[in-house]
């Protein structure tokens, strides 16, 4: 037993609560006795038990002949005589990835590291290296067999650190700090192939049919970046109130960390995206482009969807892979439903796969909720986008009573949308007519929005006053929609085509982003469900590298 694996279960046991993590092993094992017993186990439970049985060191049933493989997208322990082992041990051999580097690699990878791709998604990790094993590489054309240990979909990564991806298939992350002003990072493929940028991952990728279970945003040649690095998991149970605040609607938990009161935010329905969807407002043709590429459009020349956002933008790449390294003003398009892309390979399609890094909602003592990252994110990295409720100038919702506690201290820096008499009607469409025909999603600060107020032709306005002379406040907690530059429209809009994004009642984890005038993120515009530029998906992106543990701001 390495020193390195009692230090971490040591660590493990000092940040979980014990009694709830025996609870539920008290369940599974019950569980597994009884459909033993019953003879209605699947071949997965059978394997499980037998597995917990011999790691428990409880009978005489240990042989040397019990070997770990890999079924599905996971690592399960089987028993094969010797013949079988032998026979497959020669077939392995023959094959260039498996030779007896590789082989000795994998055995001796740690039990805890095991334990990570078989436990929850949320398993503590190890700083340590998976694999001290030096891997070498012997010259030949990389093929599947490169990454044997590649599991069947990329789901199977969900809830780790996206960027301990390859680690989990073996590859070697190398970070060479000896000099401070030219630290370097080399990854190391399980078949021993140097990768030094993420050019070169893509190519390999591309080599090893990779591509779709790993992509080159699970690399990062940032030297501040250590993928390691995680929030720890709190030490009182009654610290982390919720484990999954979304409920099991976003595709990685978002969990809820309170420890200064043990309140809760006030209640309201999760939604991992806007709605209706775009398709379902739009009055336009829903895609103006589409493309057919085979290379999962990487190359940013030949595929049309890619050429469609770099056509009003002037830049030379939208997505550098798969990460957005400064926001674009014109909108980003990414491919579509009707798209002859792969999806799974698709390198223009990362907006519309959802929420893929780790947040937690937590506490702060002087600015209500907020969003921190639990790992590292590289400059680039798509977090979230802003979810809500679409809805028309018209229509209105409850304005927060007085001294109620918002979401965050940012809910009051959002759009404000004004209901104005009929007389003031007209001053109003003036400057939306001689608006320029594109326009972003507009998310102001407080000290703005007077002087948006005043451009508008509205005065006299007071917060306190309901109806009369002034104008009625119907809501002030939701981004504007609307159009971003670049790109010809075919109709002006007026007050009545003017739709807002309200997330007062209904949202995702981004209702609790805060406000900084230093922040970590950007907003970009991105299209996935619909051409139509009136309604594009509030995203955002890391403008920074961000360690872990730091809080997601944002800024106009």
């Amino acid at each position: 037993m390495m020193e390195f694996e009692i230090e971490q279960a040591r660590r493990f046991w000092e940040e979980v609560d014990v009694d709830e993590v025996f609870d539920d092993l008290l369940e599974r094992l019950h569980h597994l006795r009884n459909v033993i017993t019953d003879n209605t186990a699947t071949d997965r439970e059978y394997v499980q038990a037998m597995k917990i049985i011999l790691e428990s060191e409880l009978t005489s049933f240990r042989s040397e002949g019990i070997q770990e493989v890999l079924i599905d997208e996971e690592i399960l322990t089987v028993t094969v005589s010797e013949a079988e082992t032998e026979s497959f041990q020669q077939k392995d051999s023959t094959r260039l990835c498996r030779d007896g580097e590789s082989s000795s690699d994998q055995s001796q990878t740690s039990a805890a590291g095991r334990g990570e791709l078989l436990l929850s998604p949320l398993s503590f990790c190890s700083e340590e290296p998976r694999s001290p094993v030096q891997l070498v590489y012997h010259p030949h054309d990389c093929s599947a067999a490169c990454v044997p240990q590649l599991p069947a979909h990329a789901d199977r990564f969900l809830g780790h650190n996206p960027l301990r991806a390859p680690m989990l298939c073996q590859f070697q992350r190398h970070c060479d700090q000896s000099d401070a002003r030219d630290a370097s990072v080399l990854y190391k493929a399980p078949c021993g192939r140097s990768l030094r940028s993420l050019e070169e991952v893509l190519q390999f990728l591309l080599q090893s049919d990779s591509l779709g279970v790993l992509q080159p945003d699970h690399f990062s040649f940032d030297p501040q970046i250590v993928p390691e690095n995680q929030v720890r998991a709190p030490t009182s149970a009654a610290l982390l109130i919720e484990q999954d605040l979304s409920r099991g609607i976003e595709p990685v938990p978002v969990s809820l960390f309170n420890e200064l009161d043990g309140t809760r935010p006030k209640e309201f329905r999760y939604r991992k995206e806007r709605w209706p969807h775009g398709c379902f407002l739009s009055g336009a043709p829903l895609f103006s482009v589409c493309c057919d590429c085979t290379d999962g459009c990487a190359d940013p020349w030949s595929c049309a969807c890619v050429q469609h956002t770099l056509r009003g933008s002037g830049e030379q790449q939208a997505y550098r892979h798969r990460r957005l390294s400064a926001p674009l003003s014109t909108g980003l398009f990414e491919c579509g439903p009707w798209c002859g892309c792969a999806r799974s390979r698709c390198q223009n399609r990362v907006v519309q796969k959802g929420l893929r890094v780790r947040l937690q909602v937590f506490r702060t003592p002087d600015r209500g909720w907020a969003v921190r990252c639990r790992d590292d994110l590289d400059q680039g990295t798509f977090v979230c986008i802003y979810a809500g409720v679409v809805l028309r100038q018209q229509q209105s919702v409850e304005e927060p009573a007085a001294g109620e506690l918002l979401v965050s201290d940012d809910e009051v820096e959002v759009v404000e949308e004004w209901k104005l008499p009929a007389g003031h009607m007209e001053t109003v469409s003036e400057p939306l007519d001689s608006s320029p025909p594109l326009y972003v999603p507009v998310i102001q600060r407080p000290a703005d929005q007077l002087k948006d107020q005043q451009q508008l032709g509205v005065s006299s306005l007071d917060r306190s006053q309901n109806g009369g002379e002034a104008c009625e406040e119907i809501v002030s907690k939701r981004p504007r929609l609307t159009e971003a530059n670049g790109h010809e429209s075919q109709h002006k809009h007026t007050p009545e085509q003017m739709y807002y994004l309200d997330a007062s009642k209904e949202g995702n984890v981004a209702r609790f982003f805060n406000h900084s005038c230093e922040p970590n993120l950007f907003l970009q515009n991105v299209f996935t469900d619909t051409h139509d530029p009136q309604f594009p998906l509030i995203a955002f992106f890391t403008s920074r590298c961000v360690k872990a543990g730091s809080e997601l701001t944002w800024n106009t």
